[in-house]
Order: C-alpha cells, then structure tokens, then sequence
C-alpha cells in the first residue's frame, strides 16, 4: 500500500464538498511591479492587530521614536508587540474605531511622522541553525509577527516542536478575487520565502513541505520552483498546483486538498500532524530572524475601476486609507464603495479614515457597473443553493433563521463557530441575503452566551464550595460543642459522684409521674387539664338546668349574686385603709357611674323578664320584689363605692369637688331608680297585685334614700379636712332633701295609682313604713354631722333645720298614708 508521502509526491489530490467559481479579476492588478508607498503624514497603529490579547503600551505622548522602535510589550501567550514603522513623535493614545466589521473604537497610538525614517541600529543576521526552537520563537514573537492571510493567529505560537508534525503545508492559493499581494509577492521575492521555509522547517522539522498554489498563478508556481531548485531542496519542497476553485485559500479545505485529511470540530491542525502558514507570514519570519527587522510594513493590492492603474504597493502599518486612496489616484466620486478586503470576505468602510493593518491585503474601490449593487434582500425561497455551495458542510438556510431569531442553543447545534465566513452562501442566493453579515452578529451572540455559561458555571462551583466549607466548618463545631459537653459532665461526675444530665431525666420523670397519677394508681398525662375541663362541662350544665327552670330563680340567682357582692364590698371597706391613689378622682368617679349604671340596666332587664312571666307564675309579686330589692342593693353598692372613691382623694389637691360628684352621681341613680318604680306603679294598676307593685317600689324608694343619706353622711366625714369644710354636708343634705321630696312624689303616684286596688290599706301602711325609714335615716345623719369635728361646727344649725324639715316632711307623708 501506497503511503501518504507517496500519494502527495506523485501528485494526487483531494477534492472537499462545495465552493464556487467567481469571477477572477486579478490580472489587471499584476501587470506592475510592487510599489513602495510614501511615508503619510500621521500614522494610526492598533495595538491589537492579531487574535488574542494586545500588549501593553510602553510609551507615552511626546515621545520620540525611531524606526523598528517597540510601541507595546508581549505579556502574554498570545500577544505580540508593534512597532514604530519609522522615526517621529507620539502625539497621543487614544481609542479609534477599529478596522472591523463592527468597527468597535480600541486603544491606537497616533504617530505624527517626522519624513526622515531614521532607523535604530542594524543588528547581524542570526545563524538560526544554531539556534533552538524556543530561541527562535521569541525572536519571532518580538519581531509581532503574527498571521497575514486574513486570521492573525499568533506565528510563533504554531512554531512548536513539543509534538511531531508530519507536514508542513505553505498557503500560496490566494483564492479570492481581485487580491494578488501573495502572487506578485511569490513572483518578486520567491528566494527570500524559500528561505523563510527552510526557518520554519528547521523549527518544526515535518517530513515533507508542500506549497499549494492554484493553476491560475503560473509565473508564481514557475518562480518558486526555481528558488527551490536554486536552493537544491527539491526533495523536501514541494509545489503543487490545485484547481482553482473558492475557497481554495481556507486553512481546513487547503489541508483537504493537498493531504486528504479533515480536522475535526474543536481541533488545531497541529495535532492532525499538520502546519500551514501563509506566503506573507514566511516572508515576515524570514525578515525577522535574517534581516532583524520586525513587522513594519506589508503588501496590500489596490485595485478596482476606480484607480487609474491597479497595483500592488508595500504600504506602513497604520498609513491611513484616505492616504494610499489620494497617492495613487482613486477617483473617490466614481467609486461605489471603499472594501477592505476582498469582494467575498471584504467589509466596506464608512470613509477613509480607518488605517490598514497586519491582515489587511486588498483595497477594493470598485465603480457601479462592476460589481453587482446591493439591494433590499428579499425573503428566503429555499433553494438550498446555499447549502450547497457551503464548502464546510453547514445548513446555512437554518443558521439564517436561527440567527434572525438569536437562538443562540440551535446556532450552536448547527455548528456556527465552524463557519469560516468565505461567503459563498450569500455569492450564489438569489434573494440576496447578506448571510455572512448575520453569522457575524450571531457568532458575537454566542461568544457572549459561552462567556455567561462559563460565568455561572464558575460561581456554581464557588457556591457549591462554599457549602461544603460551610457544612465542614458547621460539623466541626457541633464536634467541638460535644467534646466540651462531654468533658463538662465528666467532671460534674467527678465532682457529685453521678451523671448530671441522667439525674436531672430523673428529677424530670419523677416530677411528671407526681402530677400525673389519678386516684386509682394510674398515670394520666393529662389528669390536670382533664379536671379543669370535668368542672367547667359540669358548671355549664348546671347553669343550662338553671336556664330551664321558671323565670323566678333567674331573680333568685341575681339577688343571691348581689347579696354576695354587697358582702363582699363591706368586707373590704371595713379591712381596707387609706392609701394613695394615682387615679384622677374624676376617672374613678366615672367609673363607679358606668358601674351604677350597668347594675341597674341588669335589674331592668331582670325585673322585666320577671314581668313578661308573672302571670304564668304561681307568686309574680314576690319576684318583682326580689328583682327590685337587688336593684336596690346594686345601687347602693356603687353609691357607696363613689362615697369610697372620695374618701380616698382627701390628699388631693381639689378635696371639695369629689364629695359633691358623688353626691350628684347618687342623686342621679336615686332619680333613676324612682323613675322606674314610678312606671312600674303606673303598669300594674290592672294588675291583681298592684298594690303589692307599689308596696315594693315604695320599699325600693326608701332603700334608695337610706343609701343615698348614708353617703352623705360620709361625704360629711370625708370632707372635714378640706379648706371648705362648710359646705359639704350643706350639700348632702339638700341632696337628701331632694331624694327624699322624690321619693315622697313616687309614694303620692303609688298612692294614686293603686284607688282602684283591692287593698289601698297595704299600700297606705308601705308608704307609712318607708316614711319612718327615712325620719330615722335622716335622724341618723343629723346625728353623724352634730359628732364632726370642731371645724364644721358652724354648720350644725343648718343640720339640724334639714333634719326638722326632713321630720315635718315625714309627718306629711304619714298623713298622706292614712288618707
């Protein structure tokens, strides 16, 4: 079997999938030698100018600079530095738009060229042969030299000797149209890249060396064979002759033809074995390491209808494109476009203002006729045309719509990265669809959706780092919190002679069992809870068997109720003594009226419950009685609350007013109290008891004067310390006069309303009794002011007087009884 060697060596060739046949129009561009450009004016340098990252900058504005001087330094991998293209000063570093599609502004030095191009001093020639790989890397990377065919890939970075490459493939194709810098390069200056070969070939060391070149260059290929046979290296160089065909000039579709190999996606030639380096890139290594002279110029064609005469020129890196536009005469009117770069891979440039570059290889100012003009596209009709004249095998129909709607996760299953952008999709659609412009914007698109993916996959992993160091850091302290636990009971074990926390489950146990065990021996977890909940059931039963009986034990159960409220009260106004109060006087007078007054809305409501039923009822009138003693009893217990209220502010400093509140409030509730004995009276004249109605009421009336006379007197008491001690009991008795007046009033209305009774006599003997209650209560407080202190002595005559015309009063009402 035939090798591979062999197979190249006798001339075999590979054929790859797609690709198309424009129109060539490069001869008008050779029929001139290569011209060397003036000096401009200004030059505009890019810092970066290659794949990878730019170097830093090493020199500031108003500095002088010589020819070949470094403007940056390499600090890193993949970057290399620029030079000073000739002598003159540094006017300033700023950001200018960049030669690229985008036309992103990045950082560029501006050097105003002094004409003079001084140079530093000239450097010997290296002996590269005796010189290692690594050494001749470095030279290589300090020169900047980085890859001219259209890339920018770092060269010195391919020059590698860590691995074995089998072939080392020189790109001479130059395949686009109307670019010739690479053909006129190989016929003028065929020995030099034959030299620069045998560098790269010492550096690699391949077994074989094959130059690709397509049949349309004949005068290139011829003197390049000569060079070879010039330099006896037949044997190991070789020129081979392809189809022309684009995209001949692609690194992968180059490989495909001259050795049959593919490089598979995610792959670099290098490990396939295989280097391929531009012409324009081996004439740089050879100025580098033989002329010591680092990239300051390269070979750009400038073509197109709109120059008078199409040629070749060796312009400056950075010489502005307005100035290689002016100096050769291009007619900017009549051109329809300024194209940096080829018609297929090219993109136009707004004006002249941008600067040519180490890729740039083609001006192309084409007029109107002579290319086909751009127009609106139109919609995609699925031809398929496209797919197949895509030479790297791609679906450029779906990447077209993929890329109109970003999906950035379908773009990158069908493979964009992998487009290499030669354009032959869009050169054969005939909607004329700028498909190449779009994978552009796409592929940006997808370099910024990796950069996030690898972002977040990166905080992820920080994240779940931090979790684990938090997981560790949290184990390691419970372990430390247990040892010192451990070590604690240890020694309170020591101490005591027991385990501490075995003794105190211990206590807890025991203490649990104490309250948990029943009568019967039993240990009942909720024994407690359930005894409260047995009472509360049984005390809600018997209130609802209350609730069934006749409407007469509801009065029962009040009387009972105020009985033991009033008991209660007495008990703690004998046991209680004299303190301070920081209660306002008006707010617990204010009390005991809200108090007065829910007492007798109660009675009311009892005393008419036992009305509705009294006639179902075998004694109606002794529950209207019970009703109306315990409204009676309510009352005086909140009359005699206020009077307390006021014997507890005698410290205070408004003595008199509290009395006289108290007073009024009592006055106030025996009104009330009259009042609804007074309509009680008045609703049982068709009763057969009214006269026992009346009976009561007039009993409720007398009970309501002894109260309220008995809280005047204590008022009266209350009151002999304060700086007007005159006027209280004064005040009590006029408010005793009146309660009694009222009181005489309701037992007249009773008196009246009870003419057509059955027994007037009852009525007339209640009225007589309930008069002498109130002589003997208004006695008793006649008897309580004569026993005041000397202070209120000047108010015994008027006491007196009140109790002769309480007395007098008293007659009447007898009188009015026997009538």
């Amino acid at each position: 079997m035939i090798s591979l060697i062999e197979q190249i060596k006798k001339g075999k060739l590979w054929r790859y999938f797609g690709g198309v046949h424009p129109q060539e129009n490069k001869t008008q561009s050779t029929r001139l030698a290569i011209t060397t450009a003036s000096i401009p004016k200004h030059l505009i340098i890019p810092v970066k100018q290659h794949i990878g990252q730019g170097g830093q900058i090493i020199v500031a504005p108003g500095d002088k600079v010589l020819k070949g001087q470094p403007l940056t330094a390499s600090n890193s991998f993949m970057s290399v530095p620029v030079h000073a293209p000739t002598s003159g000063t540094i006017e300033h570093i700023a950001q200018y738009p960049s030669t690229h599609p985008s036309a992103t502004p990045e950082i560029a030095i501006k050097l105003i060229c002094d004409q003079e191009d001084q140079t530093l001093e000239n450097q010997p020639a290296l002996d590269y042969k005796q010189l290692s790989t690594a050494e001749l890397q470095q030279h290589i990377s300090l020169a900047g030299v980085a890859g001219m065919g259209g890339a920018g890939f770092p060269t010195a970075v391919k020059l590698s000797d860590k691995q074995p490459i089998e072939f080392l493939l020189i790109n001479a194709a130059e395949c686009e149209p109307y670019i010739t810098s690479d053909d006129v390069l190989m016929r003028e200056r065929s020995d030099d890249i034959i030299q620069g070969i045998e560098i790269l070939r010492h550096m690699i060391k391949p077994v074989l060396c094959v130059i690709g070149i397509e049949d349309n260059k004949p005068d290139a290929a011829n003197a390049l064979e000569t060079a070879i046979k010039t330099a006896n290296l037949s044997a190991d160089i070789i020129v081979r002759k392809v189809p022309t065909k684009y995209p001949n000039g692609g690194e992968k579709q180059l490989i495909k033809v001259l050795t049959g190999k593919e490089i598979s996606k995610g792959q670099i030639p290098a490990q396939s074995g295989v280097v391929m380096l531009n012409v324009g890139t081996i004439y740089a290594v050879k100025q580098a390491i033989i002329n010591r002279q680092p990239l300051l110029s390269r070979i750009v064609t400038l073509t197109g209808k709109a120059f008078p005469q199409p040629r070749n020129v060796e312009a400056l890196i950075g010489t502005p494109i307005s100035a290689l536009l002016g100096e050769f005469e291009c007619d900017e009117e009549k051109a329809a476009a300024i194209i940096y770069g080829g018609p297929m891979m090219g993109f136009t440039l707004p004006h002249g203002l941008f600067s040519l570059t180490k890729t740039g290889n083609c001006i192309l100012t084409p007029i109107k006729d002579e290319i086909p003009q751009v127009r609106e596209p139109d919609a995609c009709i699925r031809c398929g045309e496209c797919s197949e004249a895509c030479p790297v095998d791609l679906l450029p129909q779906q990447l077209h719509w993929y890329s109109l709607a970003k999906d950035v996760t379908k773009l990158a299953d069908y493979n964009l990265m992998d487009c290499i952008e030669c354009g032959a999709c869009s050169y054969v659609c005939p909607s004329q669809i700028p498909l190449v412009h779009q994978y552009r914007i796409a592929k940006v698109e997808v370099r910024e959706s990796d950069a996030e993916l690898a972002a977040a996959a990166i905080a992820k992993e920080r994240f779940e780092k931090r979790n684990e160091r938090l997981a560790l850091e949290k184990a390691q302290r419970e372990q430390r919190q247990k040892e010192a636990a451990e070590k604690r009971r240890a020694a309170a074990k020591a101490t005591t002679g027991e385990d501490p926390v075995k003794a105190a489950m211990e206590r807890i146990q025991k203490a649990k069992a104490a309250e948990q065990v029943t009568a019967d021996g039993n240990t009942n977890k909720g024994s407690a809870v359930a005894d409260a909940i047995a009472r509360a059931k049984a005390k809600k039963a018997a209130a609802a068997s209350t609730d069934t009986r006749v409407p007469d034990n509801a009065a029962v159960i009040a009387e009972r109720k105020a009985r033991k409220a009033a008991s209660k009260a007495k008990r703690e106004a004998e046991g209680s003594q004299p303190a301070e109060i920081t209660t306002s006087p008006a707010i617990e007078a204010k009390k005991a009226a809200v108090a007065d007054a829910i007492a007798r809305a109660k009675a009311k409501k009892a005393a008419a419950q036992a009305g509705e039923t009294k006639t179902d009822t075998p004694a109606p009138a002794v529950d209207a009685k019970k009703a109306a003693v315990a409204a009676a009893i309510a009352r005086a217990k909140a009359k005699k609350a206020a009077a307390q209220s006021g014997e507890t502010v005698t410290d205070t400093p408004t003595p008199a007013a509290d009395p006289k509140k108290a007073a009024v409030a009592a006055a106030i509730a025996r009104a009330k109290a009259k009042k609804a004995a007074a309509q009680a009276g008045e609703n049982t004249t068709d009763t057969p008891a009214s006269a026992v109605d009346a009976k009561k009421a007039a009993v409720a009336a007398a009970i309501a004067r002894a109260k309220a006379k008995k809280a005047a007197a204590q008022s009266d008491e209350t009151a002999t310390d304060t700086p007007t001690p005159a006027a209280d009991p004064k005040k009590a008795a006029v408010a005793a006069a009146i309660a009694r007046a009222k009181a005489k009033k309701a037992a007249a209305l009773s008196g009246e309303t009870a003419t057509d009774t059955p027994a007037p006599a009852v009525d007339a003997k209640k009225a007589a009794v309930a008069a002498a209650v109130a002589r003997a209560k208004a006695k008793k407080a006649a008897a309580q002011t004569s026993d005041s202190p000397d202070e209120a002595q000047p108010t015994e005559p008027v006491d007196k007087k009140k109790a002769a015309i309480a007395a007098a009063k008293a007659k009447k009402l007898a009188q009015l009884g026997d009538k």
